[in-house]
């Protein structure tokens, strides 16, 4: 009976010796090894799911100032936002194609362009003037407090286009393919996204330029002074006009019956 006890003893101790035992070191590096494989097989997956977020956030950025830039139209006699940089970007040889994308400047009157809308109070929202791709040094953090201070200037990571190559404003007489407004185009760091760009049309709608060729990008300028920088934007504006389908319209203008324009006021 003694025995028979002790060995039931035994098993018990045995048994809970074995409950209690831990992980060996080989155990915990099948595991790391295990979760290391799991990782990098979830890794690019979880890259393509956050450039696309970023992605749509930007596209949905520059629908909001293309919706602001009608209503701007609207209330100003069918005219863009006026840049006292447009017409520079049509003629002038040492035009610096980052100037197009300042929404305010150091100078009186402050606000240019795109940042007409939000002086006007059609775009009041700091971010919408922003890509969440952007990768350079015009991040919305470094101009927190530039929009209400007359001595800063503040850069857009959007590329506004002022009008057409014939110099139209007139947002009623442009054709509804041409493109208005794009991811930055100044230079090769200005362009937001590594294969591609959201671009705004005059019909505002949004639609991605593939650039998985890298053919928009090597247009593009190496630095924003680069000289020629003026011809490079115009080709980069007529690549993404090309994509909309204006093919053989090089002024981007549209004639429109007095009975279909738009209502001016």
């Amino acid at each position: 009976m003694s025995s028979s006890r002790q060995a039931g003893t035994d098993i018990s101790v045995a048994l809970r010796a074995r409950r209690c035992r831990g992980f060996t070191l080989l155990d915990v590096l099948v595991a790391l090894a295990v979760m290391g494989v799991l990782i990098s097989l979830l890794m690019p997956t979880l890259s393509m799911v956050r450039d696309t977020t970023r992605k749509i956030v930007c596209a949905s950025n520059i629908r909001q100032l293309g919706l602001s830039m009608a209503m701007y139209s609207e209330d100003y006699r069918g005219q863009l936002p006026y840049s006292r940089f447009y017409r520079k970007s049509l003629g002038d040889p040492a035009f610096d194609a980052r100037e197009l994308m300042t929404v305010r400047l150091a100078l009186l009157p402050s606000f240019d362009g795109l940042g007409l809308l939000h002086a006007h109070n059609y775009g009041t929202v700091p971010g919408v003037y922003f890509c969440p791709s952007h990768q350079g040094l015009n991040r919305p953090d470094v101009y927190a407090s530039a929009w209400g201070d007359e001595a800063a200037t503040v850069i857009s990571n959007f590329q506004f286009r002022g009008g057409a190559s014939n110099g139209q404003t007139r947002f009623d007489r442009l054709d509804s393919r041409l493109s208005l407004i794009s991811d930055g185009l100044a230079s090769q760091a200005d362009f937001n996204h590594s294969t591609g760009g959201n671009v705004l049309s005059t019909d505002l709608s949004v639609a991605w330029f593939n650039d998985s060729s890298g053919r928009l990008l090597r247009a593009l300028p190496l630095e924003t002074n680069e000289m020629g920088s003026r011809a490079k934007l115009q080709q980069a504006w007529n690549l993404l006009d090309q994509a909309a389908g204006l093919l053989g319209a090089d002024d981007g203008t549209t004639t429109v019956p007095a009975d279909q324009a738009r209502s001016l006021r």
